[in-house]
């Protein structure tokens, strides 16, 4: 079940009553999860996009034990979620689509979204195209669906911030292996993943 943000401003608002917090808390806390967790869609005629369910539980759950807002803003639950990121940098096509996609704002194109994935297929050829990438990360919640174009192709988009910080997090890891280079790299990656500037990076 994904939640709409009417459904979060009113558990927000609960949520702000019984600390006795104000309305100007209320709304800097839909902003953050708006931001953080906000940016799905899973068809064209949706009217509205929705909220990741996993993290607004995690978000409510930490802020309403303690009156304030969580210090991370990702659940550990989504650890899986980068270990299906980490299958795609390792398909031939995989890599530079992790690239591009972490780019700000830049969208994947297809024509369709493959809706079946037998663990033959998945397991077997590493020469995925690009359309099995981009629906293997829209069905593992990697992707959502953005818009479409005049000629009919689907534009699929990371959803959130937290969704982004898995993916640049991966790219770490690919460009930097060893955990101090890895280290060192996170300045860079802070580049990107406020203006979606990649330079840094690949230097």
């Amino acid at each position: 079940m994904w939640f709409t943000e009417q459904e979060i401003k009113d558990c927000l608002t609960r949520i702000v009553e019984q600390c006795g917090l104000d309305e100007k808390d209320c709304e800097l806390a839909f902003q953050v999860t708006k931001t953080y967790y906000n940016g799905y869609k899973f068809s064209l005629k949706a009217k509205e996009y929705v909220y990741n369910p996993t993290l607004s539980l995690y978000f409510f759950e930490e802020f309403q034990d303690n009156c304030e807002f969580p210090r991370k803003m990702l659940d550990d639950n989504l650890a899986v979620d980068e270990d299906k990121i980490r299958y795609i940098t390792e398909l031939v096509q995989g890599k530079k689509i992790l690239f591009d996609l972490a780019q700000k704002d830049l969208t994947l194109e297809v024509s369709e979204i493959q809706n079946r994935f037998g663990l033959k297929q998945l397991l077997s050829d590493s020469t995925k195209d690009n359309q099995f990438i981009a629906s293997y990360l829209y069905y593992v919640g990697s992707l959502t669906i953005h818009d479409e174009t005049m000629q009919g192709m689907l534009l699929l988009k990371i959803p959130n911030l937290v969704m982004k910080s898995l993916y640049l997090d991966r790219i770490q890891k690919v460009l930097f292996p060893e955990a101090l280079a890895r280290d060192n790299g996170k300045l860079c990656a802070k580049k990107v993943y406020t203006d979606g500037n990649i330079a840094p990076l690949c230097d």
